[in-house]
């Protein structure tokens, strides 16, 4: 093989991979399950001294990692936030790889990074909604930047915790010196309980303490408690430790909950805190004529993150930052001799990342090609399903909604014989294991896809309850596939009961997975 074959293209070598590829995803889309069949394949422990052919290749490629793939593209598949992508996704996906251009400075991107920035300016409008001499500085300003595109949610939410420490201390000086110089103790950051893990990771990465993100209790609807939080701040203020940041979330993972924004912004800004809002899932809802109210105060965040793979139907790898102030992105400017030079128009100035991908193009696609109407149309009928799933589980005396769904998320259980005319003893282990290993049997057996998570219920205490998670954005899904999804969870767990399902019997290679 000479070393110009594998980087030197011509349109007979492209067409035979495009057609092997092709094939490969047609196989895929063929089954009739919302999770391919399990495989044991054999790794190799060693770099091939030569070169596979294309088929080979790709026969290793499906034993080796596609054989459990979830399928995005089954009505029944309603397990995680990712979704199916729109037809046009996959071939935009080859044209960004085909170019391979570097977001983070202008000589290797060209006039992509001009589309990036209009893009974060039609997202930030739908968001923020300012005057028009707002978005003309932020079009021409190339020292600042409406916001950033990352490679998701957790990095989003990381930059603006590293924001909100920034502009709680000066650079002059180590942070915890200036602290003690201002007269406090501590630093902390304030979040509902149910608040995504990137922000435990953000705690360890600005050097703050684990105990420095202090987690307020949520009601009954999955929203932070408003008197609970005054009670945190009151403690802090006596305390003498610094509220760097209030956080809001606008759609929580596990129940989809919307905390009181508008009340939040209010206290961060007596606080003289920053109001960051995690808007990853719920952020689309603004789209939607009927349910964007759930989102009131989101306009007075000084940061909010939106993951654009989720509702917003992109490749994985698109999440989003934006600035309600553009101005505030220059606290995070940096530069360097060879790259993202002092003056330039590059954007990698101010990503924590580098080197980036073109997935702008994904998200400029998908807002022109779909537009806001049809994102407003499917978030309704998300919604729609939502309501339609929770009402027929209430409908089973074999299974229990345990929340009322705030949003397009619903969260539900199995329920042995035994407790179906007793649903006082709702924290019963027993409950709790049948679920577990009614998911993983559901997971090879079925042909629905749904998640797990394991909470503390909103309004309730200790311990957590055990529950099945379903994500209702997936726009393939129809109300006539609820009650097929319900029938298999129904089968799963009568087949576990019948087994014996506190015991080990034959569920082995389930219990492990």
């Amino acid at each position: 093989m000479k070393l110009s074959e594998p980087v030197f293209w011509e349109t007979g070598q492209e067409r035979c991979w495009t057609e092997q590829i092709d094939a490969l995803v047609h196989r895929y889309r063929q089954q009739g399950r919302s999770v391919g069949l399990s495989a044991t394949p054999t790794p190799a422990t060693r770099v091939p001294e030569q070169p596979m052919g294309i088929e080979d290749y790709l026969g290793r490629l499906a034993e080796d990692g596609l054989a459990e793939a979830a399928c995005m593209h089954h009505p029944r598949c309603l397990g995680h936030m990712t979704s199916p992508l729109p037809v046009f996704m996959p071939q935009l996906s080859r044209l960004v790889t085909s170019f391979n251009q570097n977001l983070m400075k202008t000589e290797s991107s060209g006039g992509l990074t001009a589309l990036e920035r209009n893009t974060l300016i039609m997202l930030h409008r739908t968001v923020f909604d300012l005057d028009e001499q707002s978005y003309h500085k932020m079009s021409t300003d190339s020292q600042s930047t409406p916001g950033l595109i990352t490679s998701g949610g957790t990095l989003a939410n990381l930059t603006a915790m590293w924001c909100a420490r920034k502009r709680g201390f000066t650079d002059q000086g180590t942070w915890w010196r200036q602290l003690h110089e201002q007269g406090y103790t501590d630093a902390v950051i304030l979040g509902s309980r149910l608040m995504h893990y990137s922000f435990d990771k953000a705690m360890d990465l600005l050097g703050l303490s684990s105990n420095a993100l202090l987690k307020i209790d949520v009601d009954a609807h999955g929203a932070m408690r408003l008197d609970q939080l005054d009670i945190a701040l009151a403690t802090c203020r006596s305390q003498r430790r610094k509220v760097l940041a209030i956080v809001g979330i606008a759609g929580s993972t596990d129940f989809g909950s919307i905390d009181p924004l508008q009340e939040l912004a209010c206290r961060a800004r007596t606080e003289g805190a920053h109001f960051h809002v995690d808007a990853a899932w719920g952020g689309p809802f603004l789209f939607s004529h009927t349910h964007a109210q759930l989102l009131a105060g989101i306009e007075q965040a000084d940061t909010v993150t939106l993951d654009a793979h989720k509702q917003l139907l992109t490749p994985l790898g698109t999440g989003i930052l934006l600035y309600r102030n553009s101005d505030l992105s220059r606290m995070l400017l940096s530069t360097a001799p060879y790259a993202v030079r002092s003056g330039s128009r590059d954007s990698g100035r101010f990503t924590l990342e580098g080197s980036r991908p073109a997935n702008a193009i994904y998200l400029h696609a998908a807002l022109h090609l779909i537009g806001g109407d049809g994102f407003g149309r499917y978030i309704d009928d998300s919604f729609e399903r939502a309501r339609a799933l929770a009402h027929r589980i209430k409908a089973r005396p074999d299974m229990e909604l345990l929340q009322e769904p705030p949003t397009n998320l619903v969260v539900f259980r199995y329920l042995p014989r035994r407790f179906r005319h007793a649903r006082a003893i709702r924290q019963d282990p027993e409950i709790n294991t049948l679920n577990v290993r009614l998911h993983k049997l559901l997971r090879h057996s079925g042909t629905s896809f749904l998640s797990r998570t394991e909470r503390v219920l909103p309004g309730q205490a200790t311990p957590a309850c055990v529950m099945l998670r379903a994500v209702m954005f997936n726009p393939l899904c129809r109300i006539e596939d609820i009650d097929p999804i319900l029938d298999e969870v129904v089968a799963c767990g009568r087949q576990l009961e019948e087994q014996g399902f506190e015991k080990e019997k034959s569920l082995e290679h389930v219990q492990n997975s």
